[in-house]
Formats: C-alpha cells, sequence, structure tokens
C-alpha cells in the first residue's frame, strides 16, 4: 500500500473510531479504543514525517533547477524569496524544509555571482 492510500485509510479510521468512542458507555471498552486511536496516530505521524522528510530530501541538481527557476522569476531578489520560504519554515518548526531552502539560496547567489572567488579558475 503506498503512502498516500495508507494514510487516508488510516485517517477514516480515527474518524470512525473517535465517533465511536463518544458512544461508548462502559470505561474498559472506552480505553481500550482510546489506546487503538493512540495506537492509529502514531502510525499516521510517522507516516507523515517519512514522507515530509522524503519530500525535502533534495538531490544537487534539484536545489540548483529550483535556484535558476527563483532567479527566473524574481531576478536579484531571488536569494530574499528563498531565505523568505525558509523564514516561513522556520517559524512551523519544519528544519528539513528550512534546510532546503537555504541550501536553494545559497545557489541563487552563486548562480548570480558576477566575478569569480580568490583562486578559481574560469573556463
Amino acid at each position: 500500500m503506498d503512502h498516500l492510500a495508507e494514510s487516508d485509510r488510516l485517517r477514516r479510521d480515527l474518524k470512525h473510531y473517535r465517533a465511536e468512542l463518544g458512544a461508548i458507555v462502559d470505561p474498559r471498552d472506552a480505553r481500550i479504543l482510546s489506546k487503538h486511536i493512540s495506537e492509529i496516530e502514531t502510525r499516521l505521524g510517522a507516516l507523515e514525517d517519512k514522507h515530509r522528510l522524503r519530500l525535502w530530501a533534495l538531490s544537487e541538481s534539484d536545489v540548483w533547477r529550483a535556484a535558476l527557476r527563483l532567479v527566473n522569476r524574481h531576478g536579484i531578489g531571488a536569494p530574499e524569496a528563498a531565505g523568505q520560504h525558509a523564514d516561513a519554515l522556520s517559524m512551523e518548526n519544519h528544519s528539513e524544509g528550512v534546510a532546503a531552502w537555504r541550501r536553494i539560496r545559497r545557489a541563487t547567489v552563486e548562480l548570480q555571482r558576477v566575478r569569480p572567488k580568490s583562486g578559481e579558475r574560469i573556463h
């Protein structure tokens, strides 16, 4: 089962079990169902974390491709735009996304660099 299908199934199960929990009278049954709900929430969280990490695992070519798009779209403001994305994700405590946008920001600066660094060879 792929990630999205399993996530959807777990969300449906959670919705169903939470609704069912409100109708339970026996406290022992409520504890059992609450434990089951907690296990589903843990599994769903793990799936979403795994998917989130995969989303932000950018290859070097992905970084440069994104940087080039930003430079084409924003020109000299591309590093600032990338920095704004990183800041927004930082506010959400999304460290993987922040790291990805910082890599993209460095690439935009490099793409716009006009003069070579000291000791750097020119083709």
